[in-house]
């Protein structure tokens, strides 16, 4: 083999991992996008996507958005803001909505408790299918989705970081402690070695609910 042609080998080998690259980005971000409008409606709120058949996220509702998703079959909003909206409530009741609030505060490293309640929420047959928001549907609520994907669905941490940065989280203006908290949940599971289970079963409901949590309904 003359060193032309191995140059040649050699460009076309590049070229030629280039284009798969490029080909495999495009396939995540169809997929991903498939992944958001998969409800079945282009929502105007921000950042929506369904996470499976009971479960839905995404940024803070407007006025109107409340009976669109009535209209899609949403029982329950579960609000993540400890910065909610003030008249959000009488809007999800007025469109027939279960409202249910697990304040986190902005840019905050959540309570210790957060994961336990959350799972407890959507983990409860009753209040499918859920729609589960924070402001603009990337940092509180990528946080939680998270904590879900790991527990309930054995994802591993880059599989749910991966996911929440498809859905626009970042770490800047002091966003870093919500990174930190999905790193550290996730070695807790590990250590536990519950990766595999749920923090929703009946028993650990009455353990909640012996505990007295402060949820908003």
């Amino acid at each position: 083999m003359n060193k032309k042609f191995a140059r040649r080998l050699s460009v076309l080998g590049i070229t030629l991992s280039f284009s798969l690259l490029l080909l495999a980005g495009s396939i995540a971000a169809n997929n991903l996008d498939k992944h958001k409008n998969s409800a079945g409606t282009d929502s105007p709120i921000e950042n929506f996507g369904r996470v499976n058949d009971f479960l839905y996220r995404g940024g803070q509702p407007k006025d109107g958005d409340y009976r669109e998703l009535s209209r899609m079959g949403i029982r329950t909003i579960l609000n993540l803001r400890a910065d909610a909206e003030p008249d959000e409530r009488s809007l999800a009741e007025k469109a027939g909505l279960r409202y249910l609030q697990l304040p986190l505060e902005p840019k905050a490293y959540p309570q210790s408790d957060a994961a336990a309640k959350f799972l407890s929420i959507v983990n409860d047959r009753t209040n499918w299918p859920i729609f589960v928001h924070c402001a603009g549907g990337r940092h509180r609520t990528g946080v939680m989705i998270a904590v879900y994907r790991m527990t309930n669905e054995k994802w591993t941490v880059e599989q749910a970081y991966q996911e929440m940065k498809q859905y626009d989280f970042y770490t800047r203006w002091g966003h870093g402690s919500y990174k930190d908290y999905v790193y550290d949940y996730y070695r807790g599971l590990q250590k536990r070695g519950a990766t595999n289970k749920g923090a929703g079963t009946s028993s650990n409901r009455r353990q909640l609910q012996s505990l007295n949590f402060p949820l908003k309904y």
